[in-house]
């Protein structure tokens, strides 16, 4: 799964946290964010909390979620966000099953955030077998991975929500590790990534 919305709680939490880590919002408004809003449900969220929400996209300016980075487009189709809790049931069963799961972010991706991901990883409970390390394409830092009980989490250092398409090497270096059942690549003098 690619920069996945797993929990409504966890992705709103992850954006809000997300945004002020990158400097987007304030303090001010990350303040009253935490203070103010319940995520907890779409259903939670109140009209001050709907009003900061809304505060914080104006405070982050003309830039597009999906890449921080990068140009923004000029469409004005906003994904409307679902709640869909079923995900964090169906990504257990697989766990469960013994299938392999494995989950990928780009790490300027603001839409669907490493911090919303992680926070989703979180509530599945589930025990560290390969703690945290950066994996490399051609001696280059190419993102990080963790790899747990039956769930690999990796993230691909400077892509967006499309994360081939900003990182094409290094989405294909994660691609090429999962079908071949390996954790991306270590450092090592003689790493070529692909």
């Amino acid at each position: 799964m690619g920069n996945p919305y797993i929990d409504y709680e966890t992705l709103i939490q992850g954006v809000v946290d997300y945004y002020w880590a990158h400097a987007l919002i304030s303090d001010e408004i990350y303040t009253a964010l935490i203070s103010n809003c319940n995520f907890s449900s779409p259903t939670a969220i109140s009209k001050i909390c709907m009003g900061l929400l809304e505060q914080s996209d104006i405070a982050a300016g003309n830039i597009s979620s999906r890449n921080i980075y990068a140009a923004p487009c000029n469409s004005s189709s906003n994904p409307t966000i679902v709640s869909i809790t079923l995900w964090i049931v169906q990504i257990l069963g697989l766990m469960a099953s013994g299938i392999p799961v494995w989950i990928y972010s780009g790490d300027v991706n603001a839409e669907d955030p490493v911090t919303s991901t992680r926070y989703a990883i979180k509530k599945l409970e589930t025990s560290v077998k390969t703690p945290w390390y950066p994996w490399y394409v051609k001696e280059e830092v190419g993102g990080y991975v963790v790899e747990y009980q039956n769930l690999t989490f990796v993230t691909i250092r400077g892509a967006g929500h499309l994360a081939p398409s900003d990182q094409p090497v290094r989405s294909l270096v994660v691609f090429s590790s999962f079908l071949d059942g390996k954790l991306p690549p270590p450092y090592s003098s003689t790493s070529t990534g692909v």
